[in-house]
C-alpha cells in the first residue's frame, strides 16, 4: 500500500500548498508574483497595480516599464532577448506539466474509485463528471499564451480537494468490507495494489520527471539572466520575476 499512501500525501500537500508556489518538480519550486502574458512580438508581465513596476512588456531586447520604453545597456538587451526566448519555450511547458500530473493522479483515483468503490458503475460515473469539471477548469488556467502561478495553484488544489475524499473514502471501505467479511479475492487485489498502481502510472510519471528536470533547467536560466540584469527599478531594486530554489533545501 506504500504507493497509495505516498500519492495520498503528495495529492493532499499540494492541495494545502501556498497558491503562489509551483512544484515543478522534485528539485525545484518556482515562485513568482508576476503573470506572464506571451503575445506574437512581446512578453507581457503583470503584477498588482500597488507595486510599482506593477506592468512590463519585453520585446526583442527592449524593455517598456508602466509607461515608457527604459535606456539599456548592450549587454541586458542580450540578456532580456534571451530571457523572452526561454519564456516562450517555458509557458507552454509548465501548461504541459501541470495537465499531465493533474492527469495521472486524477486517474489514479478515478481507477481506485471505480475499482474498489460499492458499485462501480456510479463510480465511473462520478470519475467522468469530476474530470470534466476539472478539465474546465484547467482549461481556465493553463492557457497557451499564460502562466498566471495563483490561478494554477488554486486549480490544481481544488480539484484535489474535490476528488481526494471520495476516493479515500471508497478504499478505507473497500478494506473494511474485505476485512469484516473476509473477501479473500478482494483482500488479494488490495495486497497488489501497489504493484498495480506503480505499473499504471510508471511511464507516464518518468516522462513527466523529465519534463520537469527540463523546466527547471530552463527556469534557472530564467533566474540567473534577471539576477545579472544592470538594470534597476526607479527605487533602486534589481527585477525580480520570478524565484528559483531547490526543493529539498526549500523544505
Amino acid at each position: 500500500m506504500r504507493s497509495v499512501l505516498v500519492l495520498f500525501v503528495l495529492l493532499a500537500g499540494s492541495a494545502a500548498a501556498s497558491a503562489q508556489r509551483l512544484d515543478a518538480s522534485p528539485s525545484c519550486e518556482v515562485e513568482s508574483d508576476w503573470e506572464f502574458h506571451l503575445r506574437e512580438r512581446s512578453l507581457i508581465l503583470l503584477r498588482d497595480a500597488g507595486e510599482t513596476p506593477s506592468r512590463l512588456v519585453l520585446r526583442q531586447g527592449r524593455l517598456f516599464a508602466e509607461d515608457a520604453w527604459v535606456p539599456l545597456s548592450a549587454a541586458d538587451r542580450r540578456r532580456l532577448a534571451e530571457y523572452e526566448r526561454e519564456a516562450r519555450a517555458a509557458v507552454p511547458l509548465v501548461r504541459d506539466i501541470a495537465a499531465s500530473a493533474s492527469g495521472i493522479a486524477l486517474g489514479v483515483l478515478a481507477e481506485l474509485s471505480i475499482g474498489f468503490g460499492a458499485d462501480p458503475a456510479q463510480a465511473r460515473a462520478d470519475a467522468e463528471a469530476m474530470r470534466a469539471r476539472i478539465d474546465r477548469r484547467l482549461q481556465a488556467a493553463l492557457r497557451p499564451e499564460r502562466f498566471a502561478p495563483g490561478e494554477l495553484g488554486e486549480a490544481l488544489g481544488q480539484s484535489l480537494r474535490e476528488a481526494l475524499p471520495s476516493a479515500i473514502g471508497d478504499i478505507v471501505r473497500a478494506t473494511a468490507t474485505a476485512v469484516l467479511s473476509g473477501d479473500a479475492g478482494r483482500l488479494r487485489r488490495l495486497e497488489r495494489l501497489d504493484a498495480e498502481i506503480d505499473a499504471r502510472i510508471r511511464p507516464r510519471a518518468e516522462a513527466l520527471e523529465r519534463d520537469a528536470q527540463a523546466l527547471c533547467v530552463r527556469m534557472r536560466r530564467l533566474d540567473a539572466l534577471e539576477d545579472a540584469l544592470d538594470y534597476r527599478t526607479p527605487d533602486g531594486a534589481r527585477l525580480d520575476l520570478l524565484r528559483v530554489r531547490d526543493a529539498e533545501a526549500s523544505n
